[in-house]
């Protein structure tokens, strides 16, 4: 299957000069990825022009103009509410209406979770997006979330955060090292919602029905066996 992802060109430290760079190099190395680059066209196709190589991808780059940038410093709520034709407001936009399956943003990330939540919203069963990070440990990666500033998310919102992440890993690991971890998150996911309940169900009785997010992560290992 193709990948079709949106590329915040304008976002990021350093702008045109990284992320367009980037995208070809993205290009080179995934064979089946196609590319949206989103921001000011002029500038865009300035940069490309840089990069010869690049007019061996026409077939499979896109430019999308976008009138405005949201800075680092604008609030999460002043990009939402006035920035309607930013680079990330349309890159976001773009997913939504089905032109791409993915966005890559080095831009603001405050702004970028307020305007995916608003314009995407979250599946049943997750009250707020998160933010993963792989990080190096001397027995391969640990992946931790949220790497946001939530300092007051609830127990439950945890929850949900180690079955997301648990599901992230399942699709991006080789497949012989996801069957045991597939499974295991399964049976922790459902042991810690009966350990919140504080109650166990009857003897010959069923038990009680499964929280959305464990019928995802079921969905996830019945995918991958």
């Amino acid at each position: 299957p193709t990948r079709r992802s949106s590329d915040l060109a304008s976002g990021g430290d350093f702008g045109f000069p990284v992320t367009v760079k980037a995208g070809i190099n993205a290009l080179g190395i995934y064979k089946d990825l196609y590319l949206h680059f989103v921001g000011d066209e002029k500038s865009i196709q300035k940069e490309l022009n840089k990069h010869s190589i690049y007019k061996t991808f026409l077939d499979r780059i896109s430019i999308t103009h976008a009138s405005e940038v949201i800075n680092m410093d604008d609030s999460p709520s002043t990009a939402l509410r006035h920035k309607k034709d930013s680079s990330m407001r349309v890159a976001i936009d773009l997913i939504e209406n089905g032109t791409v399956d993915a966005c890559v943003s080095a831009g603001n990330t405050g702004a970028l979770m307020a305007i995916t939540r608003f314009i995407l919203k979250t599946i049943e069963g997750v009250d707020r997006p998160a933010i993963m990070g792989s990080l190096p440990t001397l027995n391969g990666h640990i992946h931790v979330l949220d790497l946001g500033a939530n300092v007051d998310s609830k127990p439950e919102t945890l929850l949900q955060f180690a079955i997301m992440g648990s599901i992230v890993v399942q699709n991006t690991r080789s497949e012989e090292h996801t069957s045991e971890l597939q499974s295991q998150a399964y049976l922790v996911c459902r042991l810690l919602l009966e350990k919140k309940k504080n109650t166990h169900p009857p003897p010959h009785h069923p038990p009680p029905p499964p929280h959305p997010m464990c019928n995802l992560a079921q969905a996830s290992v019945n995918t991958h066996t």
